[in-house]
């Protein structure tokens, strides 16, 4: 027998498995996407998890974890270069919208309602 969940199941799912990771508005992403690619697929807390991270505020991780983690892939100096700017003109938020940038060229990259992203995994 099959369920149709929406987003209040999948959060209670989430937290029942002690893996409350996503703020609301990322498991509304996470459900549109996943209806997108077949509606009639079986929620699975833990392959969600290991698949993607969300980024941002409320979310588990931070956007300095998103640095932390994926920096590498457009180093601020780089970015710097690019964008003709001197090391005290940095903008985080500039510098995120960009590095987010680069890793729609390699993954998939869900930007959701509230402002954070979910990235995921490559």
């Amino acid at each position: 027998m099959k369920i149709t969940v929406d987003v209040y199941d999948m959060k209670e799912r989430f937290v029942a498995m002690d893996r409350d990771y996503y703020t609301f508005e990322g498991l509304e992403s996470l459900l549109d996407y996943y209806d997108e690619i077949d509606e009639n697929m079986e929620l699975d807390c833990i392959a969600i998890c290991c698949d993607c991270t969300e980024y941002g505020e409320g979310a588990a991780c931070s956007f300095d974890d998103l640095i932390n983690e994926y920096g590498y892939k457009y180093p601020v100096e780089e970015w710097l270069e690019d964008n003709a700017l001197e090391e005290n003109e940095f903008d985080n938020d500039l510098y995120i919208d960009s590095l987010v940038e680069r890793l729609e060229d390699e993954t998939t990259v869900l930007h959701v309602a509230n402002g954070n992203y979910i990235v995921f995994a490559f």
